[in-house]
């Protein structure tokens, strides 16, 4: 072993600044291969210290728990590199390429995983051929290629090995601390592959500002936006003899805006600020529940639609879609948004409201944003203090039918909007 540590020394003698780039790219996939051929001979050791239960020397239960104690791997990855040193013990061909650096560390775990359930003395044989499937192909593509080797020898076993992955399905999503919920599960190949492909129709990067999400954020708003038009469509079933829907709990000094009130229960857990029950309740249906001191209902009142049926067709017709700048979100996917809050004295009139997508409308409520009509009726927008330097960026689609000026009579800082063609 001392000879690694003096190839480390010798590397750390080196001034990496005084190395041109050419040289330092050649470091970088020499010490990558080292690393790899180490790594083979890591598992070679793995698996004689796995089968003669060193781990028990330690008092651990398992190798891979000893990995977990003694190395700080994750309970993954030691799983995992245990499971890798056990089926090269049977694979002989594979290790050896890995040990003269020919394949990787993420080829071979793919050729392990995909040989594993396969006939011992067939991968046995099939292995010249399995190394020259790997030798130039990155640990993604080779997958798909084992894939279509393993059906091409035993269709009718792909079809079982299928069946066991549908089987192994799952999906957990619960409350965390501080606030959060969790997602997490596995997929079997076409689930997912069904998943993402209505995700990435809805997390595409928003073309009216400057996209600040980074793709996991569109890929998490994608999904909650595909729960919403689930919700708003109305094809669910029914629970509880009505509609699935996102039910809150929210006293009326919140609902208000009073200073040091408690925020909104949500039904599933989770507390919801103010601001974000003002957004909600902008469009929504609303129960008004009558409690006495001890919070015990006195009086429930019937549900009533904060935007009536009406209006909301008077808003489809005028604004089309989400009236944000920029924005081509169809009405359909909008909200109606009052410009002053219902909650502050506005009026639940069509001046005073406006199609919003759910995007946008957090921007309002939650960013800072502010929309207003001028004098003349049409819509203007102004950006947050924090997001002034883009609002030269800004021009509506929507305002008052007729309105086409973008600059006559506008409020300092405010972009106004302009009508969707008919």
């Amino acid at each position: 072993m001392s000879s690694i540590w003096a190839g480390v020394d010798e590397l750390d003698a080196d001034d990496i600044d005084d190395l041109d780039l050419p040289t330092l790219g050649q470091d970088i996939v020499m010490i990558g291969l080292e690393m790899e051929q180490l790594e083979a001979r890591r598992l070679r050791r793995l698996a004689r210290f796995d089968r003669e239960r060193g781990f028990e020397e330690d008092g651990a239960v398992s190798t891979a728990a000893w990995l977990v104690s003694r190395c700080n791997m994750a309970p993954g990855a030691a799983k995992q590199r245990v499971e890798m040193a056990r089926r090269l013990e049977g694979l002989p061909k594979i290790d050896l390429a890995f040990a003269a650096g020919s394949l990787n560390y993420g080829q071979v775990r793919v050729i392990c995983d995909a040989t594993k359930d396969l006939d011992e003395e067939f991968v046995v044989e099939a292995q010249d051929h399995l190394i020259d499937e790997a030798r130039h192909c990155e640990p993604r593509k080779l997958e798909r290629r084992l894939a279509h080797w393993r059906h091409r020898g035993d269709a009718a076993r792909e079809v079982e090995r299928a069946r066991a992955q549908h089987a192994r399905r799952e999906l957990r999503i619960a409350p965390k601390a501080g606030g959060m919920f969790g997602v997490e599960g596995d997929l079997d190949a076409e689930g997912g592959a069904t998943v993402l492909t209505a995700l990435d129709a809805l997390s595409a990067p928003d073309p009216s500002y400057a996209e600040p999400r980074t793709p996991a954020q569109r890929r998490a708003d994608a999904l909650v936006e595909l729960a919403r038009r689930a919700l708003d469509g109305g094809e669910l079933p029914d629970r509880g003899g009505e509609r699935p829907h996102l039910s809150v709990i929210v006293p009326l000094e919140t609902v208000m805006g009073e200073p040091a009130v408690p925020g909104a229960d949500l039904e599933w857990g989770g507390v919801l600020n103010g601001e974000a029950v003002r957004r909600l309740l902008c469009d929504c249906k609303l129960h008004r529940v009558i409690t006495d001191a001890a919070s015990q209902p006195l009086d429930v009142g019937r549900a009533t639609r904060t935007i009536p049926a009406a209006l909301r067709r008077a808003l489809v017709v005028r604004d089309r879609g989400c009236a944000f700048p920029g924005c081509d979100r169809p009405a359909a996917w909008c909200d109606a948004h009052h410009l002053v809050h219902w909650t502050k004295g506005g009026s639940t009139c069509l001046e005073n409201c406006v199609l919003l997508c759910s995007a946008h409308h957090r921007m309002v409520h939650d960013g800072g944003w502010d929309l207003r009509r001028s004098s003349d009726g049409r819509l203007l927008v102004r950006p947050a203090p924090r997001d002034a330097a883009m609002s030269h960026d800004l021009v509506s689609r929507t305002g008052s039918p007729g309105t086409r000026s973008r600059t006559a009579g506008r409020e300092p800082d405010a972009r106004p909007a302009r009508p969707r063609a008919p």
